[in-house]
């Protein structure tokens, strides 16, 4: 049983407890911003359209986060050499 005593068990069951509710904030607030989206795209009030924005310029952001990361891990890998600006088009096009 999870106890929100404060105190730390043995079990570790606080941290967990944290843990979890923490995950569960996340995800109640990347629910809500979808359906604000959604809602903002059918015409909603005013909040939610900027909630709607908040939500879409955050998702740009870890987008463009993970795209960066990922091509982090490829350039350490090797996989892939690095950019010269070009998009990848050599013929200069």
């Amino acid at each position: 049983m999870i106890a929100f005593d404060g105190v730390v068990h043995a079990s570790g069951e606080t941290g967990n407890a944290v843990f979890t509710a923490l995950l569960v904030a996340v995800l109640a607030l990347t629910v809500v911003g979808s359906a604000c989206a959604v809602w903002a795209g059918r015409g909603g009030p005013r909040w939610v359209q900027g909630v709607a924005s908040v939500v879409r310029v955050v998702g740009e952001m870890v987008r463009e986060n993970e795209k960066k990361r990922f091509r982090k891990a490829l350039r350490s890998t090797g996989r892939i050499r690095e950019s010269s600006g070009n998009g990848g088009n050599s013929d200069g096009d």
